[in-house]
């Protein structure tokens, strides 16, 4: 399970002021961003649950945001927008809410590090830098797989 951090930068932010936020808003999506999340999907075999402020828009509309910005992954939910505390907290719902799934083993990516005790799984991004090849090759090696020679 991976996590849909944001994936925003200060680049694209600067250059979408004069469209309304309703446009603005897939365009926020830095392609390189998802670009890096494709291949941690690729190689890993990983589904995104989105934990991000941007739940708000409904899952629906984050997967029409992130297919118009070329995200080829799977989409497997979203977590509560319910207050429990810290996102980790919210994150742990979701997982035990869908404990059926099985799931092995998770990565969070966010720009944020309000974790709980789930923060050792979080690979920690910077909004004005998004998901990097730096941060891919972290994530890959939470994930167990030797990446590094492929993203070079």
């Amino acid at each position: 399970m991976g996590k849909i951090g944001s994936y925003k930068s200060k680049r694209y932010l600067k250059s979408r002021k004069k469209l309304s936020y309703e446009d603005r808003k897939p365009l926020e999506i830095d392609k390189r961003a998802v670009k890096n999340l494709n291949n941690i999907v690729k190689h890993s075999c990983a589904k995104v649950v989105i934990s991000s402020a941007w739940r708000i828009f409904g899952e629906d509309n984050m997967r029409k945001y992130l297919n118009e910005r070329g995200f080829k992954g799977e989409i497997i939910g979203m977590t509560t927008t319910e207050q429990l505390g810290e996102r980790g907290d919210q994150i742990q719902k979701w997982l035990d809410d869908n404990s059926n799934l099985d799931i092995e083993n998770f990565i969070i990516i966010d720009d944020s590090c309000d974790m709980a005790h789930l923060g050792y799984k979080l690979v920690r991004t910077f909004s004005y830098r998004g998901l990097t090849k730096e941060k891919t090759i972290d994530a890959m090696g939470m994930l167990d797989y030797n990446y590094i020679k492929e993203v070079k």
